[in-house]
């Protein structure tokens, strides 16, 4: 059965978090999505929940992106999707999120090729599994007169982190530098009187705190900087928690391997992807 949903209520929000079996982290970005529709800064077009009593899949459209997540499809589950909703109608630039394996399968199902703009690792953090990891860099909350010089090191991360297709302008990555040492939610790390690198992290006072970015300059990589700060933060948030989260790039091996030897268990794949040349049909 597919349930339509025109507003994204109470109704609609329970099922997706029993969709995750408590893992709401899971559903990070979906969960993202729909706090913006619902505080009015995106538009929602459409809304459904399949539910077989075996698979299940969540759709969120809005004006620019469609989320679509699965459990235990199959090509049945499959056929029922592309009935429902044209893919061949989006426009150019237009983004696909998802648990990376059904979005794979479906659109392949569907022979609509998308291009990948990020592809994501979900990792896990318990008590229990921090390692005990010696830090011996210096790290600690920066002063808001160090706005300026965290800001570069914030806008070079944009450019790395994508590839050049997502930089960001000076003042606008400055504001959000300000407001996260004003909300104490960044911390540094430093060689003398220079920062070397930072790490963010976010919701640190609910039950599911999270590593946002961590980033280290290019000339100080490859001495446990970025370890460290992962560490540190990690160690500050599980004082108040029993699990932190982080995300990392898929692709990117090398940081895979440092936040599992910190004690991170991956635990979700995800996907974001584009349409950028048009409607591409396989041949």
């Amino acid at each position: 059965m597919i349930t339509d949903y025109k507003i994204l209520d109470n109704n609609f929000i329970r099922k997706i978090e029993e969709f995750t079996n408590g893992e709401l982290f899971q559903l990070f970005y979906l969960f993202t999505g729909v706090n913006m529709v619902n505080y009015g800064s995106l538009k929602l077009k459409n809304a459904f929940i399949l539910d077989d009593g075996k698979s299940e899949i969540i759709g969120v459209l809005t004006e620019s992106s469609f989320y679509l997540y699965g459990k235990n499809w199959n090509k049945s589950t499959l056929e029922k999707i592309t009935k429902k909703i044209n893919f061949k109608s989006f426009p150019e630039g237009f983004f696909f999120l998802g648990n990376e394996r059904f979005i794979s399968e479906l659109f392949d199902f569907a022979k609509i090729k998308l291009d990948v703009f990020k592809n994501r690792s979900f990792y896990k953090l318990s008590k229990q599994e921090n390692s005990g990891f010696e830090n011996k860099n210096e790290i600690d909350s920066p002063s808001i007169n160090e706005t300026i010089e965290i800001t570069h090191l914030y806008q070079q991360y944009y450019v790395e982190e994508y590839n050049g297709q997502n930089n960001k302008e000076f003042n606008e990555t400055k504001e959000k530098v300000i407001e996260l040492i004003k909300e104490e939610n960044i911390v540094v790390s430093r060689n003398q009187d220079e920062i070397t690198g930072f790490c963010t992290f976010m919701h640190k006072e609910t039950d599911s705190p999270m590593i946002g970015t961590v980033f280290v300059s290019s000339e100080f990589r490859n001495n446990g900087i970025g370890k460290s700060l992962i560490d540190f933060v990690s160690k500050d948030l599980l004082k108040s928690s029993d699990f932190v989260y982080l995300m990392t790039t898929k692709e990117n091996i090398e940081s895979n391997k440092m936040v599992e030897s910190v004690g991170y268990k991956k635990v979700y794949d995800h996907t974001s992807r584009i349409i950028t040349v048009g409607n591409t049909v396989y041949n």
